[in-house]
């Protein structure tokens, strides 16, 4: 109710959560008793929700993105595309009564004809969306544009089928093997993306190569990704807030891709759609990435090192410490990840 005080008009979705499914229609009783109207957009992705809202009015996903199964959150996007760091606001916000409305709004026939739009690509795609709400999706978006597309799990389900769906480490193990001109595996709510070929890419390696592809000039990412950039701390709320200013490209180390062409925030499906342009052999740029469990709040640090860089930041979705080194080689990547997750340990 006190969201629903703060705006007139709001643009609601969710994901395929079940318990995201269990709140919505409360979510939206609060909203309207508060006198804002609800477009509602049903059980669709965080980018269709945000393209929806874009240069119309602030949009709300409810989803828990990449996190554990039962868990479910609010994601809130200003008009302009940009997070919307409110919360505060909303708990001091004054209570008001009216008699809001909904509207059961229609948008996903739009999105997929925007993202598509001037592109064809005739590759062969495996993908792998843990069963989430983008499934149909990212499947019509790319056959659209000329693809083959295998879905690894082709059904939508709320337990997102007992995975946790999370695109990096074990999760996406399998896709390695399989067969096409390269895998992506998209998180809960398809707003990040990780891209397979013979080998798992990196966010770094990955952004090169849209720069390369696409001539990207102002260029924004976090400070855990190897690319020539105006570097901003990591967290997307950092990154959108140059994308809104103009910049054409943006990239976060977890693998959220913002193509500023298109709009300001970041978008899985959109990603693997231009990651179809690219041909060729993709540089190998050695990093790691990990994490140790981390209840302890740490600030993050970065520092340079004789051969690259050391990056450490504490989670803000999960307890975890997340740790990042750039070596001259993987190996010796590996080596100083573990020497570095062994001594802080000591202080998670």
């Amino acid at each position: 109710r006190r969201l629903g005080s703060l705006y007139d008009t709001l643009a609601v979705g969710h994901d395929n959560r079940r318990a995201s499914a269990r709140i919505i229609d409360a979510f939206l009783d609060g909203l309207t008793d508060s006198g804002c109207d609800v477009h509602f957009l049903g059980m669709v992705p965080t980018p269709v929700i945000n393209y929806y809202g874009w240069k119309n009015m602030p949009a709300v996903s409810v989803t828990a993105s990449h996190n554990p199964i039962g868990y479910t959150g609010f994601k809130l996007v200003s008009e302009f595309g940009s997070t919307l760091p409110i919360w505060h606001k909303v708990l001091k916000a004054k209570l008001r009564s009216g008699h809001g409305t909904v509207k059961k709004v229609s948008v996903v026939t739009n999105y997929i004809r925007y993202v598509t739009e001037g592109l064809r690509s005739k590759k062969k795609v495996v993908v792998e969306t843990f069963s989430g709400v983008v499934t149909p999706i990212v499947s019509k978006a790319l056959k659209r544009i000329g693809c083959k597309v295998r879905l690894v799990h082709s059904t939508i389900k709320p337990d997102y089928g007992g995975i946790n769906p999370l695109p990096e480490g074990k999760n996406i193990k399998h896709l390695i093997r399989a067969r096409g001109d390269f895998k992506v595996a998209l998180d809960g709510d398809a707003d990040r993306a990780t891209f397979i070929t013979d080998r798992v890419l990196n966010s770094s390696e990955v952004a090169r190569a849209f720069v390369k592809q696409f001539e990207y000039t102002k260029v924004v990412a976090s400070r855990d990704v190897d690319i020539r950039a105006k570097h901003v701390n990591i967290g997307r709320v950092y990154v959108e807030r140059y994308m809104v200013k103009g910049y054409r490209f943006g990239v976060e180390g977890s693998g959220h891709y913002y193509f500023g062409d298109y709009y300001p925030f970041s978008d899985g499906v959109l990603a693997t759609l231009l990651f179809t342009q690219i041909n060729g052999q993709i540089p190998t740029i050695p990093i790691v990435r990990t994490s140790i469990p981390c209840k302890t709040k740490l600030q993050d640090e970065f520092k340079c090192t004789k051969d690259g860089w050391v990056m450490l930041h504490r989670s803000k979705t999960e307890d975890k410490l997340r740790v990042t080194v750039r070596a001259k080689t993987l190996k010796q990547a590996v080596e100083e990840a573990n020497k570095i997750k062994k001594k802080m340990r000591r202080k998670c």
